[in-house]
């Protein structure tokens, strides 16, 4: 048992930080692109 948490508690962690890394980064981008884009396309 305790090897298979730490082998979850490891690929927890590790999902984490690439969850974390790519919102942190790509999110003010691409959220302010389609922001952008979207309200010329309607008008």
């Amino acid at each position: 048992m305790s090897k298979e948490l730490d082998a979850l508690k490891k690929s927890i962690e590790n999902i984490a930080k690439v969850i974390t890394i790519p919102k942190l980064k790509p999110l003010p981008g691409k959220t302010t692109e389609p922001v952008r884009k979207q309200p010329q396309v309607n008008r």
